[in-house]
């Protein structure tokens, strides 16, 4: 078996445009056509990578592991979801709601929000939560499997709102928040990483980490940067997340993917 190499989106493979560049796309289906497998780590949610591969509507991946390590699919197969404790979901709601902050809850492929519609929608994966039809329901979250929300405020103030709510919630479903950008702060499981989810697609697939690489650009792949046989980190990511790679390669725009696929003999 060949190796399995998983690749972050945002920064990693996509640019700013919100388009994959066609380098990567070429390093990909060679990486592929090499027989090693491939796969997505992200923190987008099941409907944002949804709205992403019918858009490009490309073969690019065997895996898709998104909602940061919650859900994830191997050949278009459910492998595994694990949502988030509905308790402490409905507790941050309760925060939200009291201090008059709009929030947002995802399930699987959907999302429903507190508002029809909040500025801070047009920003978010350039829209798309705005191609939502009927995507106001203030109690989506009830009932319903949720493995990722978004409170529409910055990351100070969520913090400081919610810490009292987040130190009660240190058991294995505790909720995490971070990795959104102001207007936005996403909030999601606590014990589980883009590594987490790579591990255990792994086992599934009878492989180890050891046989993977890894590449990204964010602070949420630290984890996965640090725990692949080959942690690799794009040039246009923070010195901080660089410090945790095996190899730092070459920016998105200069093609970075591609180039370390090249140093390292897969393609």
């Amino acid at each position: 078996m060949g190796k399995v190499v998983f690749f972050d989106l945002d920064g990693t493979i996509v640019d700013s445009t919100n388009t994959i560049c066609s380098s990567a796309i070429r390093a990909i289906k060679a990486l592929r056509a090499n027989g090693h497998k491939t796969g997505v780590a992200t923190g987008r949610s099941g409907f944002e990578m949804a709205s992403f591969m019918k858009r490009y509507a490309v073969d690019l991946f065997d895996i898709v592991l998104y909602n940061n390590g919650a859900q994830c699919e191997y050949n278009g197969d459910v492998l595994f979801r694990k949502c988030a404790d509905p308790t402490e979901i409905a507790a941050i709601i309760q925060i939200a709601r009291k201090n008059g902050i709009e929030y947002g809850t995802g399930s699987a492929y959907d999302w429903r929000f507190s508002v029809d519609y909040h500025p801070a929608m047009e920003k978010v994966i350039n829209g798309h939560f705005l191609e939502i039809p009927n995507r106001c329901d203030p109690d989506y979250h009830i009932g319903r499997e949720i493995f990722q929300g978004v409170l529409f405020t910055d990351l100070d103030t969520a913090l400081r709102l919610c810490e009292p709510v987040l130190q009660q919630c240190e058991i294995v479903q505790g909720i995490m928040i971070g990795g959104g950008i102001s207007p936005h702060v996403d909030f999601w499981r606590r014990d589980l990483t883009k590594a987490d989810g790579i591990r255990e697609v792994l086992g599934l697939l009878g492989s180890t980490m050891e046989d993977c690489y890894a590449f990204g650009d964010g602070f949420n792949d630290i984890d996965m940067l640090k725990q692949a046989g080959m942690g690799v980190a794009m040039g246009n990511a923070d010195p901080e997340v660089q410090k945790y790679a095996d190899f730092v390669t070459k920016s998105i725009d200069e093609d970075g993917v591609e180039y370390a696929l090249k140093h390292f003999g897969l393609i």
